[in-house]
């Protein structure tokens, strides 16, 4: 009984958060989607920046031919 009492009280804060901050969706679960899809795009890290070994390698590596 309190787990779902604290799921409801979760569920309310996560929801005036996201409201809060210009959210417009309306469920959980598409508020939950909303935040992550925002959270991914912030992330992303172009994979040059990762490898460092530049262009041939990278194309190479992306077709599965690297190191042969």
């Amino acid at each position: 009984m309190l787990a779902k009492i604290a799921t409801k009280v979760n569920d309310a804060c996560l929801m005036c958060l996201y409201t809060a901050s210009g959210g417009t969706k309306s469920t959980i679960a598409e508020a939950v989607r909303d935040m992550c899809l925002d959270a991914y795009k912030i992330q992303t890290v172009p994979f040059a920046s990762i490898t460092k070994k530049g262009a041939s390698f990278d194309k190479a590596h992306y077709h599965g031919d690297a190191g042969k």
